[in-house]
């Protein structure tokens, strides 16, 4: 059973104090200290990579969190708008058609910044499996990947952005949100975690970094089961749990969480007006307050510490080379908003702060040597209705 050992594990971080309560289990309050405390910290430059869908591309939360160390954090990216952490293993990079824009291009004006095309390029550096033209269908080719689709660029990566590749720090994982939400949902990310990400984990020596999503309500959505905003966010919470638990009972020495779940919900408690600044007009995907929030809870998860706060006299410039920007109607936050995002990002982040509508659900426990045998890390059945 993966969850206990793993839950054991933490309990014996000197800076993880015991909760009781659910036989035992270390509560999310407790767990909020692991995530807020990396055994690295940076004084110069932390190399980032990204892996993951549309909650890491809209408004290029990448390059948001390169701009809010002025550079000094250098960041990479395998992004699909609709994948989860197990499909991207499969697919790679879906970016083709997203980011075909001006502020993608390089100085020279000649190639697009895509992204490297696969996870195994991301971690490593290279893809001995990976063809220009996918010739032996090593990838499912849907006709996003730069590298099948794109002339040339997979020559111009290997001459420029995988030349004299070093090994990033970190790579953060972003995963569906309602596919966390669900325990249904969940096994096949699990299932990638377990039997795909962790290997190639141990050889990069990165630390994976999850993103627990906010959660959102929508009509454009199907949101059976989902409808209470509370309830979806503490499910959220419940699986990012699952994910860390998994990967430090298999070996990982940490696995922070980014707990952007708990400041979206923070302020849909304290304050409703900023709460509907959040997300875009369809009710799921992030506003321009919404990806600084984001990016200042992911900062803080990687560095231990704030962002500096002169970002908040200036967050349109945080996004001035961003490759896609999410419509936009309620423009970027101002130093007094811009302030306040930033505090609630550093209550749950970094001083353990838990919503009084948190929900505390119990991890799930489960036998990976089970789930292996009833499910893959690319079944289609349970993708299903999973895209946001």
């Amino acid at each position: 059973m993966v969850l206990k050992g793993a839950l054991t594990i933490l309990k014996s971080q000197p800076w993880v104090p015991y909760a009781a309560g659910f036989g035992g289990i270390v509560t999310t309050a407790a767990l909020f200290l692991v995530l807020s405390r990396p055994d690295r910290f940076f004084d110069e430059h932390m190399r980032v990579a990204f892996a993951g869908n549309y909650y890491l591309s809209i408004n290029d939360i990448p390059r948001v969190l390169s701009n809010l160390n002025e550079g000094q954090i250098d960041e990479q990216s395998c992004l699909a708008p609709k994948g989860s952490i197990a499909s991207i293993l499969s697919t790679g990079n879906g970016m083709l058609n997203v980011w075909s824009v001006d502020t993608a291009l390089n100085d020279r004006g000649t190639n697009y910044d895509f992204g490297v095309c696969t996870v195994e390029q991301l971690l490593f550096g290279k893809d001995d499996t990976l063809d220009a033209d996918n010739t032996n269908y090593a990838y499912e080719d849907d006709g996003t990947n730069p590298c099948f689709n794109s002339a040339n660029y997979l020559k111009h990566l290997n001459k420029t952005v995988l030349a004299n590749f070093t090994s990033y720090d970190y790579v953060v994982l972003s995963d569906q949100a309602k596919r966390m939400a669900d325990d249904k949902y969940r096994p096949p990310s699990i299932v990638a975690l377990y039997e795909e990400w962790i290997p190639m984990l141990e050889v990069s020596e990165t630390i994976p970094v999850i993103v627990a999503p906010h959660a959102f309500y929508s009509d454009l959505v199907n949101m059976t089961g989902l409808e209470n905003y509370s309830e979806f966010a503490s499910l959220i919470h419940q699986g990012a749990t699952e994910y860390q638990a998994v990967l430090i009972e298999n070996g990982q020495s940490e696995a922070p969480i980014v707990p952007v779940d708990m400041a979206f919900l923070a302020i849909y408690e304290e304050d409703e007006d900023m709460f509907s600044l959040l997300t875009s007009s369809d009710g799921v995907h992030s506003s321009l307050y919404g990806s600084y929030l984001i990016a200042c809870c992911l900062y803080a998860t990687v560095a231990g510490y704030m962002p500096p706060k002169d970002t908040w006299s200036d967050v349109q410039g945080l996004f001035a080379n961003a490759r896609y920007i999410a419509e936009s109607s309620y423009g970027y936050p101002g130093p007094e908003d811009a302030q306040y995002l930033w505090e609630v990002a550093k209550r749950v982040t970094l001083d353990g702060y838990v919503p009084s509508t948190f929900i505390e659900y119990e991890p799930k426990e489960w036998d990976m040597q089970d789930l292996s045998r009833l499910y893959s890390a690319d079944d289609d059945d349970l993708t299903r209705d999973c895209y946001y």
